[in-house]
């Protein structure tokens, strides 16, 4: 007979952040702080090194975890102003690069793209279109996928030559001067695309949206088992042109759903405000963790004036928190450096105990490769890296100088039969009361007098009481009644420490 967690009583733990305030009931003397990511590299982790890659490498989310592999896997377009003029107006190719730790890239020679009559370099294979803008902004591997040659997924607002059978879209007053001249000739929207080895690419047939209804900057989300659907940010267009954040659903990857209006600026945000793109991960919680790209103001202590990133949350993919509305990642040095004109995060990716926040940055400056505004430098981009600890989203810390604070968190329900928590309390304590939801006092031997002091720092704190951790005496198993029950609340007194998530 093989035992399950039916059988002992004894889930695996759930994980809660502090994101949002679902968790919290009371706070006294507690303010959230937003986490600090770190530079990693020292500089671009990647940008243009190879003469096929021109003068600035452009991105949105084009990078993935090969849990199979145990690669970081990137696909990027390369900027170069000397390609021809084409009716789509591109100077890009696309490349490939991978890499085992986020900081080294290996360009693999791949034998597919000639350039300069010669196939040895990392430029990429389209097989039944021509010059692609923006097809692999976003793209996923599908371990579930059956079928071998649609294993790796890509989606992304393109324009290409129009193909036979396709329809293009007008202006407003339909065939109009730039219609006849440009319009007629591109196929223009949101388009998927399939691949067998992420190397080779066939475009599939039709759109997955028009450009007539949705705007660039779609960003794949990805694969969402507990709705079993794929999730889609994107932009539904307003003219005039304003930025705001929808999201789509599709089953299939093919047949998507008409984004709903999820995140759009409001009365605490200038009246030049917009959202240019959101990146996200899932919650260990169940929900989305998002990176905003906020577009329409400048902050005096932050050099980037193009995208300001800012932390947002939600539970369901439609109602968003915005966490903060300071800026969650900044620059990598003191400006001038290379990303003080713009950051765009990708999705981040968690490996091991590490959030890996990738992102696309340039230097204050219009055009890849022509001078920045003030002239004295050339305008550089490439992807940037920047790491967080695991959960660290977020922290919960004292309000006042040194000063003891508390969180009370609502009705929590405990699957497992430990507390973990995820803190840094080096140089204090965090104590816990363990609270009867019913009386609203702590429960016997479980209060913050028998309980053992927690201090360091570490992602996984084990909570004792009086050198215990064992909670089955209150809350019970499959084959014991409780003495108190699995709906319980939590009391945190955090002194000179900072709380980042509680897991039970």
């Amino acid at each position: 007979m093989i035992v399950s967690s039916h059988d002992t009583g004894i889930y695996p733990p759930r994980t809660h952040l502090f994101l949002d305030d679902f968790f919290v009931r009371e706070m006294d003397g507690v303010k959230r702080v937003l986490g600090k990511p770190a530079p990693a590299g020292g500089g671009p982790v990647l940008e243009p090194e190879m003469p096929w890659e021109g003068v600035g490498l452009i991105g949105r989310n084009g990078i993935l975890y090969d849990e199979d592999e145990k690669l970081f896997k990137c696909w990027y377009p390369c900027h170069d102003p000397s390609l021809p003029d084409t009716p789509v107006n591109s100077k890009r190719r696309w490349a490939y690069a991978v890499s085992a730790d986020g900081l080294q890239w290996e360009r693999p020679s791949l034998g597919l793209t000639e350039y300069m009559g010669s196939a040895d370099n990392n430029l990429i294979r389209f097989e039944n279109v021509g010059e692609v803008v923006g097809l692999l902004w976003s793209v996923a591997k599908d371990s579930r996928e059956p079928d071998p040659a649609k294993r790796y997924k890509a989606i992304g607002l393109d324009r290409h030559a129009v193909r036979p059978d396709e329809i293009t879209w007008t202006g407003v007053d339909g065939k109009d001067e730039w219609y006849e001249k440009h319009g007629s000739h591109i196929g223009c929207g949101v388009f998927t695309a399939y691949s067998a080895d992420g190397l080779t690419w066939r475009l599939s047939e039709g759109w997955a949206g028009s450009a007539a209804l949705i705007m660039d900057g779609s960003i794949l989300h990805g694969y969402d088992e507990r709705i079993r659907q794929w999730v889609l940010w994107q932009r539904p267009r307003i003219m005039p042109k304003y930025r705001a954040i929808g999201v789509s659903f599709s089953p299939d990857f093919e047949n998507w759903s008409f984004p709903e209006f999820v995140l759009v600026p409001d009365d605490e945000d200038s009246d030049k405000t917009q959202f240019d793109a959101l990146s996200s991960m899932a919650s260990p919680d169940g929900g989305y963790i998002g990176i905003l790209g906020v577009t329409g103001f400048v902050l005096e202590d932050f050099g980037v004036g193009g995208v300001i990133p800012q932390l947002v949350y939600s539970r369901d993919a439609r109602v968003w928190t915005r966490v903060s509305r300071t800026p969650f990642m900044r620059p990598s040095g003191d400006p001038p450096t290379w990303d003080d004109g713009c950051i765009i995060a990708y999705n981040p990716i968690q490996v091991g105990n590490e959030i890996f926040l990738f992102y696309y940055g340039k230097n204050a400056g219009h055009i890849w490769g022509d001078p920045t505004f003030d002239g004295k430098r050339i305008t550089r981009s490439g992807i940037g890296l920047q790491k967080l600890p695991r959960d660290r989203w977020v922290g919960l810390g004292p309000s006042a100088d040194g000063r003891e604070g508390a969180v009370l968190t609502s009705l929590v329900s405990i699957a497992h039969n430990e507390l973990h928590i995820n803190a840094n309390a080096e140089h204090g304590s965090i104590l816990v009361d363990v609270m009867d939801y019913q009386t609203g006092e702590p429960v016997p031997g479980y209060s913050s007098r028998e309980c053992d002091p927690v201090t360091g720092d570490s992602l996984d704190h084990t909570v004792t009481w009086q050198g215990s951790a064992d909670l089955t005496p209150i809350i019970g198993t499959a084959r014991r009644q409780p003495l108190v029950g699995r709906g319980l609340a939590f009391r945190f007194t955090i002194q000179r420490a900072m709380l980042y998530a509680f897991m039970c």
